[in-house]
C-alpha cells in the first residue's frame, strides 16, 4: 500500500516525544484524510501490526512513542472544518486531530477560518505549555494547563468527537446524547455493529485527573474518549467549545521570601473571586535557576529591575473581567492577601498589557527549558541520565502538607530539584535533576512512595500528562492490579487483537 512507508532514518524524529524515550518501528504513514487513515488501519489490522498513533509529539510520558510496528502520524489532518453555534449558544470549532494549538489561536485570532457567522472574539482555554501540541493528542491525554484553575481541563471543552476503530470502522460522538446505563455502555458503529463496553469498576479521584479511562455511573459516552491515551480508537476530528475572549486580562506576579507563607497565600485568593482564572507558582529553586540563566545571558527572560532577585519564590495570578473596574478591585484583594501574608507589597510585578502578560508567561516556559538544559549538559558526560518529573495533584486540605513533604522527603536525600507548577488545582511538577544514576534511583524510590501517600489521601498520579509508558506503575498504585484486567477487557471490544498503542496505561503482559 502506497500511504504505509517502510521505515528509514529519515523518519529518526518520529521515535521519540518530550518524554525523551526513544523507540523504534518497521513503517509509517502521514495520512492525509479519513478515507486513507481508515484503508490503512484495515491493511495494518489484517495483517496483525501494531500501531502507534501520532500527534505533534509533544508528550511526557512515551505515549506516542512506537515500540516495534507502525507509526500512524496524523501530522498532515490539520484542517479547520467549520465553526457554527449550538442550540446552546456556544460557539464551536471543528477541527482534524491533527490541528495544532498554536493554529487554533492564530485562526481565532486573526479570524481566518472562512465562515460566515458574525461573533466576537474567541477564546480556546486549554493551554498546555507546548503550543504545537495537537488536539488529538491534547483530547488523548485530558491536556490543561494553567487556566485550567478556572476553566477546567479539555474534557470540559469537547462538544463532539469522530472516532475510527482499528479494524477500520467508525463512529461519532456528541456530548449529552449517549450515556452508560450504570457502567454498562453501548455504541453503535457505521458498520452497524453494537459494542457493549463494561465500564471499570474503580472510582476517580475528585481531583483534576488525567489517569486512566474515564469510567462513572450512567456517564456520557464521549467522555471514555477523553484521556485514553490513543488505546481504543484514533481521533480523527473533533468540536471545541470557544468563550467569548476576557476584555480584560490582569496578572500579578507575587515573590515570597518565606515560602512557607504560600500555601496560606494561595488558598484565600481562591476563596476571594471567580475572576481568577490561574495559580501558578515557582519555588525558589526555579527562580533561582533563571535568575541565574538571565544574569548568564541564556533566558529569553527579564525580571523588571525593582523585584528581588534572589531566594524568592513566586505565584503567578491571572484575572479575567468584563472591565477595568472589576479587574482592579480583583487586583487590590489580591494585594491586601498578599500583604496579610507578611510579604513586601512592593515584591509584586503587575501588568495589564498583552504586553506585560506575554513577558510574564514566559517565566513559564523558561523554567522548563532551562531545567532541560541542565540535563542535557549532565547527559553529556553520562547519557543515561534523565529528569524525574512528577504530575500528582491532591485535594485542597493537602497542599500545604504535600508541599512540606516533597522539600523534606529531598533535602533528606540530598537531590537536586525545582518544582513549579498549578498550584490552584494543588498540581506541582517537582521536576528532580540527578547527578548520576544512583541518584536517579534514589529519586524514583522517593517519587513511588509520594505516589503512595498521594493516592491514599484521595489524589492522582496524573493530572495533565496522561500515563502513556512510563507511569503505567503509577496507575497500578492508583487503582489496583484487578482494575487493569478491567481495562484490558474493555479494550478488547474496541481492540480485539490487542494492537493499537499497546501497552500504553498498563501492559498486557503483566495482567
Amino acid at each position: 500500500m502506497k500511504s504505509i512507508r517502510v521505515y528509514s532514518d529519515l523518519y529518526e524524529s518520529y521515535l521519540h516525544d518530550e518524554s525523551r524515550l526513544v523507540g523504534f518501528a518497521e513503517s509509517i504513514s502521514f495520512p492525509e484524510n479519513e478515507q486513507e487513515l481508515r484503508r490503512i488501519v484495515k491493511t495494518l489490522y489484517d495483517t496483525d501490526v501494531p500501531i502507534t498513533v501520532q500527534g505533534g509529539l509533544t508528550g511526557l510520558t512515551g505515549g506516542a512513542v512506537p515500540q516495534g510496528g507502525h507509526i500512524l502520524n496524523l501530522s498532515r489532518m490539520n484542517k479547520t472544518l467549520g465553526l457554527r453555534r449550538a442550540e446552546n449558544g456556544k460557539i464551536l470549532m471543528r477541527v482534524e486531530a491533527g490541528k495544532l494549538l498554536q493554529d487554533i489561536r492564530a485562526e481565532l485570532r486573526e479570524k481566518s477560518f472562512g465562515t460566515e457567522l458574525q461573533i466576537s472574539e474567541q477564546f480556546f482555554t486549554p493551554d498546555p505549555t507546548e503550543t504545537t501540541a495537537a488536539i488529538g493528542g491534547m483530547i488523548a491525554c485530558n491536556a490543561s494547563g494553567a487556566m485550567s484553575y478556572g476553566y477546567g481541563a479539555i474534557r470540559e471543552h469537547i462538544e463532539s468527537i469522530r472516532l475510527v476503530l482499528v479494524d477500520g470502522d467508525a463512529f461519532s460522538l456528541v456530548r449529552n446524547s449517549v450515556f452508560a446505563q450504570g457502567r454498562t455502555l453501548q455504541l453503535k458503529t457505521e458498520a452497524g455493529r453494537t459494542l457493549t463496553v463494561e465500564l471499570p469498576s474503580y472510582r476517580m479521584p475528585k481531583v483534576k485527573n488525567a489517569a486512566g479511562y474515564f469510567a462513572d455511573d450512567n456517564m456520557d459516552a464521549i467522555d471514555l474518549f477523553i484521556g485514553m491515551g490513543g488505546t481504543l480508537g484514533i481521533i480523527t476530528e473533533a468540536e471545541i467549545a470557544l468563550i467569548e475572549h476576557p476584555k480584560e486580562i490582569w496578572c500579578a506576579l507575587c515573590f515570597f521570601e518565606d515560602d512557607d507563607a504560600v500555601p496560606t497565600f494561595v488558598d484565600a485568593v481562591r476563596k476571594s473571586s471567580s475572576h481568577i482564572k490561574a495559580l501558578e507558582y515557582f519555588d525558589k529553586n526555579a527562580i533561582g535557576i533563571i535568575t541565574k540563566a538571565v544574569k548568564s545571558g541564556n533566558a529569553n527572560f527579564r525580571f523588571p529591575s525593582t523585584l528581588p532577585e534572589n531566594n524568592c519564590a513566586a505565584v503567578f495570578v491571572e484575572i479575567h473581567a468584563s472591565q477595568p473596574d472589576e479587574a482592579e478591585d480583583v487586583l487590590h484583594l489580591v494585594g491586601q492577601i498578599f500583604e496579610k501574608s507578611g510579604e513586601n507589597i512592593e515584591n509584586t510585578w503587575i501588568t495589564s498589557s498583552p504586553a506585560g502578560r506575554e513577558q510574564m508567561l514566559r517565566l513559564r516556559h523558561a523554567v522548563p527549558e532551562n531545567v532541560n538544559a541542565i540535563i542535557s549538559e549532565r547527559k553529556k558526560k553520562d547519557p543515561t541520565i534523565t529528569k524525574l518529573g512528577t504530575d500528582m495533584a491532591v485535594p485542597n486540605p493537602y497542599l500545604r502538607e504535600i508541599m512540606e513533604l516533597y522539600r523534606s522527603d529531598l533535602a533528606v536525600a540530598n537531590l537536586e530539584y525545582a518544582i513549579w507548577g498549578h498550584i490552584g488545582n494543588n498540581h506541582l511538577h517537582v521536576n528532580i535533576l540527578p547527578r548520576s544514576m544512583e541518584e536517579y534511583a534514589r529519586g524514583t524510590e522517593i517519587y513511588h512512595r509520594w505516589a503512595d501517600y498521594v493516592v491514599a489521601r484521595g489524589g492522582t498520579i496524573s493530572a495533565e500528562h496522561g500515563v502513556g509508558r512510563l507511569k503505567t506503575d503509577y496507575l497500578r498504585i492508583m487503582y489496583g492490579h484487578a482494575s487493569f484486567s478491567e481495562m484490558a477487557a474493555m479494550k478488547k471490544v474496541f481492540d480485539a487483537k490487542y494492537i493499537l498503542s499497546p501497552d500504553v496505561l498498563f501492559r498486557i503482559s503483566e495482567i
